[in-house]
């Protein structure tokens, strides 16, 4: 097939040309700036990966003096630095000021090329020749594929998400000679856990922190200090995470906010009273056991057997690493004023430090991360 462009022409018996659009001016603030198209509802066309290309390449924009302005999409993708909200005719004079495209084939795309703006294009559901950007030199344009498994879904939903393997460091790259450097890219994607991109807030309920997210993960289990974990359940929606079985007063004074409770199992002798479950199921508050002892589960499992009961991952998985690896996550420990990227952080007070820890506590947290290999000294 060869381009959809020919084809139309084809089928409506029209002559192929550029688009004249009367474009709206609209204020920018920078003279360097991005057009990052985020506004196409075509699942298998949507690269879930941009929020770690944009974290890679911060210092490079920084540097470089460039911003990236979104169009398109509920929220704003995080590393962007501006999120826009405007006509299609305000749309089409940004593009044409921009100096880049990046996003999926879309009317965007066509326009930037048609204004010979440099486009990066991601094809998740047709092969590029296809649908990339029609007008403007070939130099000009970077049409990123995956390899694909036999042939795209040609569908609105691929379920083997074929785009996400395009690898961060390959747009990233791209996005470098774009903009005029010749800087090479001196990162590679290791890992991207399965869970990288749920935002996760867990709270250590020793001091009272404001500004916190309205859904919160109190870690009991780290500490406790009684003000703080009432202000905490008064304040926000939370999932109490706990070595201590919490009073069912505490519990029905705060039944609105404490959405589940999640329990380590200390002593397997111990038993839990039926009527402590019976006043949860009561108050709508569900319930969670854990274990450290897999060689427990059975019999904790038919001592509770309306109950939800698992082993905790004392044997994680780990990856391969290097000296220079680092990491991004979107799960975070937040304490008084110190904010912790893992547990393995935490226990060792390291602030806002995003080094990997080759230990056990950290891999348990692996389907949080995103892990890249970073040589010395580059950005």
């Amino acid at each position: 097939m060869s381009h959809i462009l020919y084809e139309y022409a084809k089928n409506l018996g029209a002559k192929i040309s550029k688009p004249d659009i009367q474009e709206h001016f609209f204020p920018s603030l920078d003279d360097n700036y991005i057009i990052f198209y985020n506004g196409d509802d075509t699942e298998s066309k949507n690269y879930k990966h941009y929020p770690i290309v944009f974290q890679l390449l911060a210092p490079f924009f920084q540097r470089n003096d460039i911003k990236v302005y979104q169009i398109g999409g509920e929220t704003p993708v995080k590393g962007v630095h501006r999120h826009l909200s405007c006509t299609f005719k305000n749309e089409a004079y940004l593009v044409s000021k921009s100096m880049l495209y990046i996003g999926p084939d879309s009317y965007l795309a066509q326009y930037a090329s048609s204004r010979n703006v440099k486009t990066i294009t991601l094809h998740g559901n047709n092969y590029a020749n296809n649908t990339k950007p029609f007008w403007g030199r070939d130099d000009s344009k970077s049409c990123l594929e995956p390899e694909w498994d036999s042939r795209p879904c040609f569908s609105q939903n691929d379920p083997y998400r074929q785009i996400d393997s395009i690898a961060p460091e390959v747009l990233c790259q791209e996005i470098v000679k774009f903009c005029g450097q010749k800087n090479k890219i001196d990162f590679n994607t290791i890992h991207i856990g399965e869970a990288y991109y749920s935002n996760v807030v867990e709270v250590v309920p020793t001091y009272i922190v404001e500004g916190l997210p309205k859904s919160l993960f109190v870690r009991i289990d780290y500490g406790v200090e009684e003000n703080a974990l009432l202000h905490y359940c008064k304040n926000h929606e939370v999932v109490l995470i706990t070595d201590k079985l919490p009073q069912l007063g505490l519990i029905n004074n705060f039944r609105n906010n404490i959405k589940k409770i999640i329990y380590t199992i200390q002593n397997k002798e111990d038993t839990i009273p039926q009527k402590y479950f019976d006043a949860l199921k009561s108050l709508g508050i569900g319930i969670v056991l854990l274990t450290d002892n897999d060689d427990d589960l059975s019999e904790l499992r038919n001592k509770y057997f309306d109950t939800p009961v698992h082993v905790k991952d004392n044997d994680p998985k780990k990856v391969e690493i290097s000296k220079n690896a680092k990491f991004f996550t979107n799960k975070t420990i937040i304490e008084a004023d110190k904010v912790y990227t893992s547990y393995a952080h935490y226990q060792k007070k390291l602030d806002s430090n995003y080094n990997v820890i080759d230990n056990n506590e950290y891999w348990k947290e692996l389907k949080h991360f995103y892990i890249y290999d970073q040589k010395e000294n580059s950005n």
